[in-house]
């Protein structure tokens, strides 16, 4: 029941907003892959056995997601304020994705752990996958976020990032149209 709760505070809180265009603060992009990154250790450290095997796996792992993450966010236009460490990031689908993917993956993993948790201890192909997917998806946000991140400090200076984003997205056009 707790668990049911905290995925939806998750969902409500950080996921659906990403859905549409908004206007953030910068320190809000860590949140998320924070979150993510406590949820992996915390996976991998009580359900599975880890040896250099699984160590190289969750780095390799680690590695791959954060490239997709960053490869899935590089043509993302972002405006930022950097006097109000404001970010405008426009909506799209990739976070919903990402956390369906992370608790696809986490319920598979707290499922079997619950039907037999001998399987996740055992060094078996099956055991391997599911620890390096799992290590992959958590991984994409942070690729996601620190790219959004590093646009954020080489894009160029907004003014005002609390107007509308009506008015933002008339800047975003005008800039785009002037580069063509």
């Amino acid at each position: 029941m707790i668990t049911a709760l905290i995925v939806l505070v998750i969902v409500i809180l950080f996921v659906l907003p990403t859905l549409k265009d908004r206007v953030i603060r910068v320190k809000k992009l860590l949140i998320i892959p924070a979150l993510f990154l406590y949820l992996l250790y915390d996976t991998l450290t009580s359900k599975f056995a880890i040896d250099s095997t699984a160590i190289v796996l969750i780095i390799l792992a680690g590695i791959v997601g954060f490239g997709i993450g960053v490869y899935l966010r590089r043509a993302t236009a972002v405006t930022a304020d950097r006097n109000k460490e404001l970010i405008w990031i426009p909506g799209g689908w990739l976070s919903l994705w990402t956390f369906l993917l992370i608790f696809v993956v986490q319920f598979a993993t707290g499922y079997l752990h619950a039907v037999n948790p001998a399987y996740l201890l055992q060094n078996s192909a099956g055991e391997q996958s599911l620890m390096f997917i799992l290590s992959l998806v958590s991984c994409i946000t942070v690729g996601a976020n620190l790219c959004l991140y590093y646009k954020y400090l080489n894009t160029k200076q907004v003014a005002n990032l609390e107007q509308s984003n009506a008015s933002i997205l008339g800047q975003l056009l005008t800039r785009q149209h002037r580069k063509s």
